[in-house]
């Protein structure tokens, strides 16, 4: 009579989990000069072999409002489960460009200046090339703007992303 039950039991709690990672969307909010909200679909961070053996997690995506955002951050030769900012990683960057003022940039990164800043979550990553990882990002990046060109009244822009 043990083993019916343990296997009722082990249906029920099977039903009652929550979805795993891979079943979750990229969402994106944006605020600042630009206010939106965007669906990235799913799998939008994913991992790539960079250079001396290590990975890069990327994200990509595009919005009504914003072109070709990019953000990549070298998470080293053994991606981990964790908190990340710009103070525990090697290099990072952030690019976009406004799709209504294309001479608009947001950037942010390592090598930038100013150089913006982000926190970023991992909550799983798939170590290895291709591999999709999980968690939350935020970002803060700033609004480059040529002369004469009105791209709103701040400097910064701020990215949330689940993912």
């Amino acid at each position: 009579m043990r083993a019916p039950a343990a296997i009722f039991l082990v249906l029920v709690l099977a039903g009652c989990s929550s979805p795993a990672p891979a079943d979750r969307a990229c969402k994106l909010a944006l605020s600042g000069n630009v206010v939106e909200t965007a669906d990235l679909g799913k799998d939008c961070a994913t991992l790539e072999a960079s250079s001396g053996g290590g990975y890069s997690l990327r994200v990509q995506g595009s919005t009504a409002e914003l072109q070709a955002l990019t953000f990549r951050v070298d998470l080293g030769p053994a991606p981990a489960t964790g908190a990340y900012s710009p103070a525990s990683v090697a290099s990072w960057s952030a690019s976009a460009l406004r799709s209504s003022k294309s001479a608009c940039i947001l950037s942010a990164g390592s090598t930038s200046v100013p150089q913006g800043y982000f926190a970023l979550d991992l909550e799983s990553v798939e170590a290895r090339a291709g591999g999709v990882a999980h968690g939350s990002l935020d970002l803060a990046m700033n609004v480059h703007a040529p002369p004469a060109t009105e791209c709103g009244p701040g400097d910064t822009e701020q990215v949330t992303l689940q993912f």
